[in-house]
């Protein structure tokens, strides 16, 4: 059985209980955005940045990996999201091969740190093409970033919430890519997400959604 960190909508009630109110939805999505779904981030521990940290590098060395590799591919892929990138263009980066890369990407995923969206073609995905990486809790995102020495960017986060929120609805989530990149694709819905409103246009079945309005969408989300 798998045991993920709380969602938004989780996290919500276990701090508030049925929150509907637009200024206690507002802060209790900027103390997700700080604390992320883990038990001792929700309870504000001071050291689960660290703790998680501590946990990734002992399944690194129990799985026979390099923590000093897996922290430099980490920081390649951070200074890359969330735009599409490929093996080949961290391998490059770091200075190892992409079949070394693909094999840390899916030990990040094993270990439930990330998850990958591919590029959708008609209705199937390319699994060749660039890939849309996204970090599966804040408290993952911010504490790699404490890790490689990496900023935290709030539009990357933001992204990443609704990707993961959208994968647990869904069951997968992509992107989309022709003259317009449209960010996260998952059963019904065209998503792009943004800090703020936007005048760039987009094709109609495409859903903006900016931050204010985002942990509105997460709670009301519940189907795809």
């Amino acid at each position: 059985m798998v045991v993920l960190p709380l969602g938004f909508p989780q996290f919500a009630t276990v701090l508030y209980g049925e929150a509907r109110d637009p200024a206690v939805v507002e802060a209790l999505f900027e103390e997700y955005l700080k604390r992320g779904g883990f038990p001792k981030s929700v309870n504000e521990h001071p050291d689960a940045a660290a703790s998680l940290i501590d946990a990734v590098v002992s399944e690194t060395y129990r799985h026979g990996r390099s923590p000093q590799l897996l922290k430099e591919v980490v920081g390649a892929i951070m200074e890359k999201v969330p735009s599409p990138l490929s093996y080949h263009a961290v391998a490059q980066e770091v200075g190892i091969s992409h079949n070394t890369v693909r094999d840390y990407v899916e030990f990040l995923k094993d270990l439930y740190l990330l998850g990958v969206a591919y590029l959708l073609e008609g209705d199937k995905p390319n699994l060749r093409r660039e890939k849309k990486i996204f970090f599966r809790d804040p408290l993952i995102y911010r504490a790699l970033a404490w890790w490689t020495g990496k900023a935290v960017d709030e539009s990357t986060l933001l992204e990443h919430v609704a990707q993961e929120h959208l994968y647990r609805t869904c069951g997968s989530v992509y992107y989309y890519r022709n003259r317009t990149e449209i960010e996260i694709v998952a059963g019904s819905y065209r998503l792009e997400i943004k800090t703020s409103k936007t005048r760039k246009s987009y094709p109609r079945e495409v859903q903006i959604v900016a931050k204010k309005d985002l942990p509105i969408f997460l709670l009301q989300l519940k189907s795809c």
